[in-house]
């Protein structure tokens, strides 16, 4: 029985494709339709399953797990602490904690300066435990990795280099092997190259290198971070262990690791209880931001799909109408209907499959335009999105499903009732049976999904046009961002705020700058931060802040209200000062002149600011939202950490101007690592990384499924017209005039149109509320985004309603009159 359903299915499959290949139009414009909706929901798949689903590429994935210590005072720490690392190994209470599991890993990210051919460059670099790549079963693509000295605790300054830092800074050669690059001034020996499918354990991160943590005891001038003990961040269950159990051993420790040999610090953090829970996956990092914008993408991408299956089911049904006499005459000789069925199944599938194989590049090309939306600051998100054997296996499932979808309702319809009687009923007798009913219910449906789409991209459109910020009265594009990291270890606090004044000096004076200045973090970047201030008779207030130097707020375009900026003579010794903005001097002072006051710092009291200036309100660390109270200190009173210098010039010479300034850096010193180069226009195109891809991507699908359904509404009224041809030649000869006709063609089509727009204009006001508010705070549709949905929806139904209904107007009577 199996060998001989084989064997009816070659044959199906044979014969349906002799079949296909005698109409490659249809066969090209069906597949190459369902390509798009496929290839479309297979590369935000391959998002969604790199940012959700998808093991980590090492050995055994499923037996890794993480710690969550959950806290009284804050949000849950994703490690364990280093101090209790220590303690284990000192009290021999280990056993990699008593045999709950096989191995822990420890690690740590950082910034560094990297030198190797005469200019320093700013690198991301991690700090692991000399197991990292045995621990996960990792074989370097070069090189064995750390050394078996390292691995045994004999620290050496050796460096494994992640396989993409490898190819962009050493060309992908292999005798970079053994070369010494350095490392903030210290030399360190390339020993190997990560494998290319690895990144990092931390989802959307992929570190430049990665070094070993020195032994305890050991310290290395030249880096703090390489000075142990790091915290422990992940570890792998012991054979025969569950979660359960590894949790209530390392809790156990932890809670005795509290009550006996805590430090100071570890105390006032507020920990609670550690919980152990699955890795497979990765720890969440940067990508975690895009889960929610990709499920909207793979809804919309869902609806594109379906209305390709139904332009496709109108079409096949259409393609089995004018079959009818192939279909009878297969009947009479003794085809049974599940057999006719089957056939037209088998041609289904077919289309599906050859739509499957054409989805690939649409998977990748898609893939790579997600890819641009991703924000590149100073930590860029790294991801793989290339289509792999998971994405694959996703198209292939798709595709039958497809498959069967478009081609069931059609093969079911076409074979039901009496074959031989309806074809001499004729085609008038037929043009009102179920089959017209299902291709005009298809229509409706993909007009309702259309307008749906085209809802959905007006919505996130005028949501993206209301998050661009206004508060900034500089020129975006004409403001240039360099960011700077003096190393604490190489660069004294001295030194460095004498390098950075000299700097903001310099760069002042170039011709074309209009004003230049230093924030430690500056607006809408990747750091921030929040304090809170308090003044006499007010309770403490959150806001944020930020560190800057005199010329900053000229250089942005953040008009200042009342007072003075920070002067040079706001530096160390003198009073401390601080500028604050307009929601911060309502909060605190409200109704009275907050200049001269002062303001305290929650956790540091004893140091009293006094306000000197107030500015306007901003978005100043995000978009979204009310801009917040906030405060700024005068940067020359403290010491920068990774400071960002923001010029504003005079004209749009980017490229000049960046080489003019990048000359000032290397002539006070090329040390100094200068990265991160962009506008504060980029800067903010980045922090609406999010709403920019949904923006841009729900327009392609709103245009695609518009397109999709115009060749629906072009193919069931040129069917009809086709059927109706000897009807219009009747009416033409007894005196119809050709308005009448075109009436006559159109009318039916129009009111498909008109139910479909109604439909989807009641799905989109009902479903999108509550999608943009809980994702991007829109508002509900408004009455323009529906005015513009439904005008557009109705312009490309008369472009694909009227090529036809013209056709009809130009019959020829007699010519139609004598046909069959």
């Amino acid at each position: 029985m199996p060998l001989s359903w084989l064997a009816d299915l070659a044959t199906d499959l044979h014969y349906a494709q002799r079949t296909l290949r005698r109409s490659p139009g249809f066969l090209l414009t069906a597949a190459s339709s369902l390509a798009l909706g496929i290839g479309a929901n297979a590369s935000i798949f391959t998002a969604l399953d790199a940012v959700l689903w998808k093991p980590l590429p090492v050995a055994d994935p499923g037996s890794l797990v993480r710690f969550a210590i959950s806290r009284t005072n804050r949000g849950d720490r994703n490690s364990l602490p280093g101090d209790l690392a220590r303690d284990l190994r000192g009290s021999g209470a280990s056993g990699t904690f008593s045999g709950a599991f096989s191995g822990t890993l420890a690690f740590s990210s950082d910034g560094f300066s990297f030198g190797y051919d005469g200019r320093a460059e700013r690198i991301q670099g991690e700090v692991v435990s000399p197991n990292f790549f045995p621990f996960l079963g990792l074989q370097p693509y070069l090189g064995e990795g750390f050394t078996r000295d390292v691995q045994a605790g004999r620290w050496a300054a050796e460096t494994v280099l992640s396989y993409r830092f490898w190819m962009r800074r050493f060309g992908g050669d292999p005798r970079a092997i053994g070369k010494v690059i350095r490392i903030n001034t210290y030399p360190f020996t390339i020993v190997g190259v990560s494998p290319p499918a690895f990144h990092d354990l931390v989802q959307g991160y992929d570190p430049d290198l990665r070094m070993p943590v020195m032994p305890d005891g050991q310290r290395l001038r030249e880096s703090e971070m390489l000075t142990g003990p790091l915290s422990i961040g992940m570890a792998r269950l012991a054979p025969g262990v569950s979660m359960s159990q590894a949790e209530a051993v390392t809790d156990a420790l932890f809670q005795n690791f509290l009550r006996t040999t805590a430090g100071p610090q570890i105390r006032r953090a507020g920990y609670r209880h550690v919980r152990v829970l699955p890795a497979a996956t990765g720890l969440s990092g940067d990508l975690a931001q895009f889960q929610a914008p990709l499920f909207v993408l793979l809804a919309l991408v869902g609806v594109v799909l379906l209305i390709a299956c139904a332009n496709l089911a109108g079409l096949l049904l259409a393609r089995a109408t004018a079959r009818r006499r192939e279909l009878v005459t297969r009947a009479s000789i003794g085809a049974s209907r599940p057999r006719l069925v089957r056939q037209m199944l088998a041609e289904s599938l077919l289309i599906a499959a050859l739509g499957g194989v054409l989805s690939l590049p649409v998977a990748s090309w898609c893939g790579a335009m997600l890819l641009q939306f991703l924000p590149q600051g100073h930590t860029p998100i790294t991801v793989d999105l290339r289509p792999d054997g998971r994405a694959f296996a996703f198209t292939l499932c798709l595709s039958l499903l497809t498959g069967v979808l478009f081609g069931l309702a059609p093969a079911l319809q076409a074979t039901s009732g009496d074959l031989a009687g309806r074809l001499k009923a004729g085609s008038a007798a037929s043009a009102g049976d179920g089959r017209a009913k299902l291709r005009r219910s298809l229509v409706v449906a993909q007009v309702a999904f259309s307008v749906v789409l085209l809802i959905a991209a007006g919505v996130f459109i005028r949501t993206l046009a209301k998050l661009r910020v206004a508060d900034y009265h500089a020129p975006a594009d004409r403001v240039l961002l360099f960011t700077l990291k003096p190393q604490q270890e190489i660069y004294t606090p001295g030194r460095v705020r004498a390098l950075t004044t000299e700097l903001v000096r310099r760069v002042a004076e170039l011709p074309g700058v209009l004003s230049a200045g230093l924030a430690e973090n500056g607006p809408l970047g990747t750091r921030t931060d929040r304090d809170f201030v308090e003044s006499a008779g007010h309770d403490p207030v959150q806001v944020v802040s930020d560190y800057v130097t005199p010329g900053f707020f000229d250089s942005v375009g953040i008009r200042r209200i009342d007072g003075r900026d920070f002067t040079g003579g706001d530096r160390q010794g003198s009073p401390p000062v601080a500028i604050i903005n307009q929601a911060l001097a309502r909060i605190l002072f409200p109704g009275r002149n907050p200049m001269g006051r002062t303001l305290l710092l929650s956790q540091q009291k004893s140091r009293a600011f006094q306000i000197v200036g107030v500015v306007a309100d901003s978005h100043y660390y995000d978009v979204r939202g009310e801009p917040p109270p906030g405060v700024w200190f005068a940067m020359e009173q403290d010491t920068p950490y990774m400071p960002t210098l923001h010029v504003r010039t005079a004209g749009a010479e980017t490229a000049a101007m960046i080489a003019a300034v990048r000359h000032e850096f290397d002539a006070i010193d090329k040390g100094f690592p200068v990265f991160n180069i962009k506008t504060l226009q980029l800067r903010i195109e980045d922090s609406l990384a999010r709403e920019r891809m949904v923006a841009a991507l729900s327009i392609a699908f709103g245009v695609l499924a518009l397109l999709l359904a115009a060749i629906g509404l072009y193919g069931i009224l040129a069917y009809s017209v086709a059927r109706r041809t000897r009807e219009i030649g009747i009416r033409m000869a007894l005196g119809s005039s050709a308005g009448a006709v075109l009436w006559l063609t159109a009318r039916e089509a129009l009111v498909l149109v008109a139910a479909g727009t109604l439909a989807g204009i009641a799905i989109a006001s009902a479903a999108s509320r509550l999608l943009a508010q809980y994702l991007f705070g829109a508002s509900s549709v408004d009455s323009m985004t529906l005015v513009i949905a439904a005008t557009a929806m109705l312009l490309m139904a008369g472009i694909a309603v009227g090529i036809p209904a013209a056709r009809a107007c130009r019959t020829d009577p007699m010519t139609a009159l004598r046909q069959e």
